[in-house]
């Protein structure tokens, strides 16, 4: 079995592909159209790396894993071509797909939001690295320094555990029940096409609201009934700045913002990422 990437060079294909190296697996295969900076560091890590559609053939007992952009490529088109002709099934999953599965397994903290989702979620996985034991896994959309230039974070004291969970998902086999939902899991949830509804989450954490992906989305009505729908998908709490009022819930936990003195961080609107994680 090879776990397949496709679209490698970008930020969150690239994180989930070091971040399985980082849990042992060598038999991972990163496909992309163009080499890149991202690429090139993925060789640097020792993966396997073609530049190129259509040089990779996909077995039966292969795992998919690709962006939506890349949606009708050769890789994943063949992919879906064999599991419909030997009837059997395959995992293929696309980038938000996959976080939804792993969602499943832990307690899950989603970061969300117009603006900030990024910030946030960095704010969050940094803090939680220092001071919360039960932090186990964090991924977003950028690369951060002080995660080793890295848009991921992993409790190294806990990746045979972890690996345990994603063995699960790829295999269906030796789940330690006692595992799941017992950790958390700090991930940025993107609205774009709802996709952040793929997303198993028992907390939310929604920065600012505006209108925003007008290719998707027809006006803010339409835009903020995508967070509606969030919020009745949360299990536990959202919380929200305490001027942010678009829905009546039981659930949305309102926030004050608080003057937060940061010594790396510049601007205001981190008063208001750094007062939601600090909640």
């Amino acid at each position: 079995m090879k776990i397949v990437l496709v679209w490698a060079w970008w930020t969150g294909m690239s994180g989930v592909a070091g971040m399985l190296a980082d849990l042992w697996y060598t038999n991972i295969v990163c496909i992309d159209a163009t080499q890149s900076e991202l690429t090139d560091k993925l060789k640097t890590k020792g993966l396997k790396v073609i530049i190129g559609h259509g040089k990779y053939k996909v077995q039966l007992w292969d795992v998919v894993i690709y962006s939506e952009a890349t949606a009708d490529c050769e890789e994943v088109i063949e992919a879906k071509k064999i599991m419909k002709e030997n009837r059997k099934v395959m995992i293929i999953l696309n980038y938000f797909q996959i976080l939804g599965e792993v969602s499943k397994y832990f307690t899950t903290i989603g970061f969300t939001g117009t603006n900030g989702k990024s910030s946030s979620t960095a704010i969050a996985i940094h803090t939680a690295k220092k001071l919360d034991k039960q932090f186990w896994l964090g991924i977003l959309w950028a690369l951060v320094p002080s995660f080793d230039n890295k848009n991921y974070a992993i409790n190294t004291k806990a990746k045979k555990n972890i690996k345990n969970i994603f063995d699960y998902i790829f295999t269906g086999k030796n789940l330690d029940y006692k595992l799941i939902k017992k950790r958390r899991f700090f991930v940025e949830a993107c609205e774009y096409k709802r996709h952040f509804l793929n997303l198993d989450l028992d907390y939310a954490i929604i920065t600012s609201l505006e209108l925003d992906h007008t290719d998707y989305y027809t006006d803010i009505k339409d835009y903020l009934s995508a967070f509606d729908q969030l919020v009745t998908k949360i299990k536990k709490t959202v919380f929200v700045p305490k001027w942010l009022q678009w829905i009546t819930s039981k659930k949305i936990k309102e926030v004050p913002i608080k003057n937060i003195k940061f010594t790396h961080l510049l601007g205001d609107h981190n008063n208001i990422n750094g007062s939601l994680v600090l909640a």
